[in-house]
This record gives C-alpha cells, sequence and structure tokens, in this order.
C-alpha cells in the first residue's frame, strides 16, 4: 500500500488573462502512466494548488481539471496557494480523496488550469498538481498518527540551498541528498513533515522521497511550505522505513527574484517501533 506520485506542473508568465483561458500542465516528476506490476493501483489523493511570486500582490484564481483517461467526468479542484495557514487542511479546495478509486495499469492523466476571473499579473507565477497512487504489493501503513510506538523527529538539512525561482518551473531541477538515519532494529512511520528555511523568500514547493528498501522503488513527492504560520503535513499513509540510505530531494521555490542560498530544513516526525 505505498504511495507513488505524480507531479504536473505549468508556469504562468506576467500577463493579462481572460476568465475561461486554459493552461495545460505537463509531466514534471513521477511515471507518465500508472504503474504496471504492483497489484492494483489504487488512487488515494488529488492535490491542486499555486506557487506564487511576490506573494500578495500577484496571485491568479484558477481551478483544475484531473481527468483519468478512462473516466467520463473530470475531478475540479480549486486553488491550494502554499501560502496559506491551511493549505494542508482536509477543508482545502485544492485537496480531493481518491475515493479508493482502482486504476488502469499504464492509463494516464490530463490536467488543465482554467482562469475564473479576468486578471493582470506584474510577476510570473506556477501551478501544480500531485495525484497519489497506492500500489498494493509494496508494503505501507494506514494513519500512521493512529500506530502505537515511540515519538521520534528526524531533521534533513540541504545546506547551501539555492532555491528555483516561482514561475520558471521548467528550469527548476531536484536537489538531491542521502540519508541513513534510521536506527537499527527498529520500523519508522513517517507521521508529520514540516519544512524550515534560513533564507527570506525560500517558501513553498515538494519534497521527493525514494530509494528506501521498503519503498518497491517507488517516489512519494509531498508539497511543502516554510511559511509560518502554516499547518505541518499531515501523512494519511507511510511506508515502514528501516535502516539503510534513503533519498531525499529539495525542489522548493523563492517568491522573488533575488537570489537566495540558504539551509533549507525539513523535520519529520515518525513513530518508532521495534
Amino acid at each position: 500500500m505505498a504511495i507513488d506520485t505524480m507531479l504536473y506542473m505549468a508556469d504562468v508568465p506576467a500577463g493579462t488573462y481572460a476568465a475561461g483561458d486554459e493552461i495545460t500542465l505537463t509531466l514534471k516528476s513521477g511515471p507518465a502512466v500508472v504503474r504496471d506490476g504492483l497489484g492494483q493501483p489504487i488512487l488515494k489523493d488529488i492535490c491542486t494548488g499555486a506557487l506564487f511570486n511576490n506573494r500578495n500582490t500577484s496571485k491568479v484564481a484558477v481551478k483544475f481539471y484531473v481527468q483519468n483517461q478512462n473516466w467520463n467526468d473530470p475531478i475540479i479542484n480549486g486553488n491550494s496557494a502554499l501560502d496559506n495557514i491551511n493549505s494542508f487542511s482536509e477543508d482545502a479546495r485544492g485537496l480531493q480523496v481518491g475515493n479508493d478509486c482502482p486504476l488502469m495499469v499504464n492509463s494516464a492523466f490530463t490536467v488543465k488550469a482554467v482562469f475564473e476571473q479576468p486578471v493582470t499579473t506584474t510577476n510570473d507565477n506556477s501551478l501544480f498538481a500531485t495525484i497519489d497512487i497506492e500500489y498494493p504489493n509494496v508494503g505501507a501503513v494506514i494513519n500512521p498518527a493512529g500506530e502505537v510506538g515511540t515519538p521520534a523527529s528526524l531533521e534533513y538539512v540541504f545546506e547551501n540551498y539555492t532555491a528555483p525561482l516561482v514561475g520558471a518551473s521548467g528550469s527548476a531541477t531536484w536537489v538531491a541528498i542521502s540519508e541513513d538515519s534510521f536506527k537499527a532494529g527498529y520500523r519508522y512511520l513517517m507521521q508529520k513533515v514540516s519544512a524550515y528555511s534560513e533564507g527570506a523568500g525560500i517558501y513553498a514547493g515538494f519534497l521527493a522521497i525514494s530509494g528506501g528498501a521498503s519503498m518497491g522503488g517507488l517516489r512519494r513527492i509531498i508539497p511543502i511550505t516554510t511559511y509560518s504560520g502554516a499547518i505541518s503535513k499531515k501523512m494519511k499513509y507511510a511506508t515502514v522505513e528501516v535502516k539503510g540510505p534513503v533519498t531525499y530531494e529539495a525542489m522548493v521555490f523563492l517568491d522573488s527574484t533575488a537570489t537566495v542560498t540558504a539551509d533549507l530544513v525539513f523535520i519529520a516526525d515518525y513513530v518508532k517501533r521495534m
């Protein structure tokens, strides 16, 4: 029941847009089609939202249409801006559960954004959508927060991280570190994750996790924000992590045109069991 993620993104250049204008999001990371060979794929979550440049002055109002090639009707989501205190709330407009919908292997998704109202922006912005798919042949635990065990937190630090600019997601790349921080003899289940930046302006993006011995080759991508008032991203399901190296990748954006290099820190809360 481990999670694999498709990440779609598009940039919205500064300019004037009319109500009804459409922007197609393209696959940034993850498989182009639903994976085969790992059991019946199940849709778990869809998250849609925006990364805003100059957050308070250049926002765009869009709704997202997400559709699998085998569906008759799309999912229509709102916009969860990652600079909002409630970005990861269960009631956020950009979050929709997958209803444990079975997906056909090798099927593809399309994602587009439609402007809800006319707008003129003076800064470039970016849009994103994440699609979480569960694969039952790779073991995981539902609701890790409900597990009995010892609480533990681990820090993952990207030193001297140079953030890509909001509005330039097409050229943005992942920065990777490898960590072997789990204690031998224990099982770790991630419950929550938060992000912090020592540099002003580095504010939102994604954390990718892969390469663990129990992850079955899957790669989970988690939307995240360093916004000081935001709630942590809660994990509804978690892979059972054990001793061994894990790859953590960051792609967290800067909301201004200035270059900032700073330490980027992720703090993950786990429940630890023998």
